[in-house]
């Protein structure tokens, strides 16, 4: 009893003594931080250099603001996607005091109330989550601030890198703080933006091959990762809506207060804020003209074509009744092409040939750009150069000036459209796949498509005077108006619905990735990377050049002092030159068109490809896997040597299964393989037996399946390499076949046309002399005896085309 009475007497005490002791007091800013560097601006900074720390100011009032991440300096890898000048994600967040507690909280924008009724707000509010990136601790106040620690948020992964590297089978790395630092140089503060800049390292085990090509350590890979705090834009934006064919992405949130009979998803586009100085005016200047700012690192002669790509964009900008509201030029001496005042066309080497893009910081709550960011990969003028090469080999004795000309000539031509095409995205537009169909001949339409080089054959050599458009194209001028083009409230529902009515006459539709991507695709405009208004035409085009460009290929394709296995680098794009131009003919095969109309604007109707053009489509697809097609010149065998010391094979080589050799046969069946997962793809496949079923006149799957039996197995053998490659192409029709009747994606009754086929085949096959027959012959029975087939996992890949 009494050591219970003890015990409690000394809680007591100590509870007691707590009570009476004084609160711990918070330093003044002044106090705390009067031996740091203060850099003011919107969030005052306080650097304590000598320890390596970083302090923010933030006011009481500071209400919501923009939090952007971005990637300073990036690793190097196409394939891990980790860039430099990378943006990563856009909140909109508050910093929340707690007592001596500070969260760092991202609001939820997908979900709203716009009204009025504060409780109606409320109730939206409270039902969809909020995230907290971050809690810090109270360091210091005055009387309108306190000060916090921001080192250990800039110090974390907050971009998560790691989870990048591992989802890319890069190793599993984390964020070592020991070997992190903040970088002060690119830390600063403006008006109405704060900068802050990391040293972060990641170590780790398992590092991939692609880590290991760019790394200079395995177990240790360094990035700088940057944090933008931006105050929100002052009002005055006017949100413009969305329409499917307006050529603008989406910016799209559920707003619970609308009224019941209307759309709970509410669009609107993202764009710039452009006001005119003069209101009402046909054509003024803006307010505040959208400048871009060209990275000072792009070397010569690709700077000055990024610079005139960029500013085919005024020309749009005049079309909406704007005078030079468009502006491009160079970044200023020592200004951070992070920092969320500039937009930044920004060039990007990586290890090997990868894609540009363009991408923007935009205000969560309006889908206002802020800051237009353009990626551009530097390797790709170096594709376009090869491809210019294998299309024209010029190095004929004595030519090695001229003939560089001419290839460089075609190479900056489509590093001004990639220009161009990229800061289209960061304007807020969508691709336009379908604009290379337009009915303008001397304007391709878009430069938000894809470009193939346009070629012509010209005294039998391939002709590039024309291979890419120069300037906007007339659906770049539509876009801009429908976004950008200013007239009143009253006037605005009625005039965009003019300005996607008065695109609709010209003949003008959009189509963009969800329709053109697919391998399953079917629309008949929708298409990535062709030439010609008339994808058929392109096609048999492509025919004549490729057959023109690997006839001259040879010892006039090599400049001086390179090695003789170069040839096949320089072969590859020939080659395969004609696999989009048949990726977009096969989706006449079984196709069929729509437009992204809505209920009132006309009768939208969903209707089949004719079917003498998918005769047609079918017919030139089919040509493509023909053993003569896809052979290799003799001429040309002899003089591809492998590499020689300090050269070695990459991504860019054809596939070999006779490494270090090139193989012919090899190369082959990739191309055969492409032009087969397209025409034989379960949906077009599904699609082609139901148009059959509703049109006498259409082919249908069984007929597909009999003439591609016809084209390539039911073919007498040849002798020599043909023959070998007729039989790598007749065994990729055979697995293609045996997957259709025992994989897992095909619908039943296709499913019987190809069984049915098989049965057929598999007899004509036994009753062959041939030993690779009667291998293929027993393939089939082996397949029904076990009522499965798997396809074996060899199956030669094409080398990358995208992004040409």
């Amino acid at each position: 009893m009494m050591k219970r009475c003890a015990l409690g007497c000394w809680l007591l005490f100590f509870q007691l003594a707590a009570l009476a002791a004084p609160a711990t007091t918070v330093p003044s800013i002044g106090e705390f931080s009067a031996k740091f560097e203060m850099r003011a601006g919107f969030l005052n900074l306080h650097l304590d250099l000598a320890e390596g720390k970083t302090y923010l100011e933030v006011p009481n009032d500071l209400g919501e603001l923009i939090y952007q991440q971005s990637l300073a300096r990036g690793i190097g890898s196409n394939d891990i996607g980790i860039d430099r000048g990378q943006l990563g994600g856009t909140q909109l967040v508050e910093f929340v005091r707690v007592g001596s507690k500070v969260l760092l909280q991202a609001k939820n924008t997908r979900y709203r109330a716009v009204s009025s009724n504060p409780q109606e707000q409320q109730a939206v509010e409270e039902a969809f989550a909020t995230s907290v990136l971050w809690g810090f601790k109270v360091v210091a106040t005055s009387d309108d601030a306190y000060l916090i620690d921001y080192t250990d948020f800039l110090l974390s992964d907050a971009y998560g890198l790691g989870t990048v590297l591992k989802q890319r089978k890069q190793g599993e790395f984390k964020v070592n703080a020991g070997r992190s630092a903040m970088y002060f140089a690119m830390t600063k503060s403006f008006p109405n933006n704060t900068e802050l800049e990391a040293i972060i390292t990641l170590t780790g085990k398992d590092a991939g091959r692609e880590l290991k090509s760019v790394s200079p350590d395995t177990g240790a890979v360094t990035v700088h990762v940057h944090h933008s705090l931006v105050a929100l834009p002052k009002p005055g934006y006017k949100m413009r809506a969305y329409h499917p064919e307006s050529g603008f992405f989406a910016m799209a949130y559920a707003d619970y207060a609308v009224p019941l009979q209307a759309d709970l998803i509410q669009r609107f586009i993202h764009r710039h804020r452009l006001e005119k100085l003069n209101p009402g005016a046909a054509k003024s200047p803006a307010v505040e003209p959208i400048i871009y700012y060209l990275d000072p690192g792009v070397p010569e002669p690709v700077r000055s074509a990024l610079f005139e790509g960029a500013n085919w964009w005024n020309e749009a900008f005049e079309a909406a009744g704007f005078i030079d509201a468009f502006q491009v030029k160079y970044l200023p001496e020592g200004a951070d092409p992070m920092d969320a005042r500039y937009n930044v066309i920004q060039w990007v080497h990586r290890r090997t040939r990868g894609w540009s893009y363009g991408a923007s910081v935009r205000d969560p709550r309006t889908g206002e750009i802020i800051k237009g960011k353009v990626t551009l990969g530097s390797l790709r003028v170096r594709q376009d150069l090869l491809i210019a090469q294998g299309l024209l080999s010029p190095f004929k004795e004595g030519a090695g000036d001229v003939a560089n000309d001419k290839l460089q000539a075609m190479a900056l031509a489509r590093i001004r459209q990639l220009s161009a095409h990229e800061i289209g995205h960061t304007l807020g537009l969508v691709h336009n796949f379908s604009a290379s169909t337009y009915d303008e001949p001397n304007d391709r339409g878009s430069v938000m498509d894809y470009p193939h080089p346009m070629l012509r054959m010209k005294d039998d050599r391939v002709d590039l005077s024309s291979a890419y458009a120069v300037g906007i194209g007339t659906w770049d001028k539509h876009a801009v108006t429908y976004g950008y083009a200013e007239v009143t409230m009253e006037e605005e529902s009625d005039f965009l619905l003019g300005q996607i009515q008065r695109a609709r006459v010209q003949g003008m539709r959009l189509m963009t990735d969800a329709d053109a991507r697919a391998a399953g695709g079917g629309h008949p405009r929708a298409h990535l990377w062709d030439s010609d208004q008339d994808i058929l035409t392109g096609l048999e085009n492509t025919f004549r050049v490729r057959a023109s460009a690997l006839s001259h290929l040879g010892e006039s394709s090599l400049s001086e002092g390179r090695p003789y296995s170069d040839l096949e680098k320089i072969l590859v794009p020939i080659f395969y030159l004609h696999r989009y131009q048949t990726e977009g003919v096969v989706k006449l095969v079984g196709g069929a068109n729509y437009h992204y109309e809505l209920k009132g604007e006309g009768q939208n109707r969903l209707e089949a490809v004719d079917p003498k053009t998918q005769e047609k489509a079918l017919e030139l697809v089919l040509q493509t896997l023909n053993a003569g097609f896809l052979t290799t010149p003799d001429t040309l065998l002899a003089m591809i040597l492998p590499n020689p010391a300090g050269f070695a094979r990459g991504r860019e080589n054809a596939p070999s299964n006779l490494s270090p050799y090139f193989d012919p046969v090899t190369t082959a069946e990739a191309a055969a393989e492409e032009t087969l997962r397209f025409l034989l793809n379960p949906q077009r496949l599904a699609r082609i037996s139901q148009q059959a079923a509703a049109n006498p006149r259409q082919f249908s799957a069984a007929g597909v399946i009999d003439r591609l039996i016809t084209m390539t197995i039911a073919v007498k053998p040849k002798d020599g390499l043909l023959g070998e490659v007729q039989k790598r192409v007749d065994f990729l029709v055979l697995e293609h076949l045996l997957e259709i009747v025992w994989g897992e994606q095909q619908v039943p009754e296709v499913r019987a046309a190809a069984s049915a086929a098989l049965v057929g085949l598999a007899e004509d096959l036994e009753d062959s002399r041939s030993d690779f027959d009667q291998y293929m012959a027993r393939l089939i029975d082996r397949a029904d005896e076990a009522g499965a087939f798997e396809r074996r996992t060899t199956v030669a890949k094409i080398p990358p085309g995208s992004p040409i």
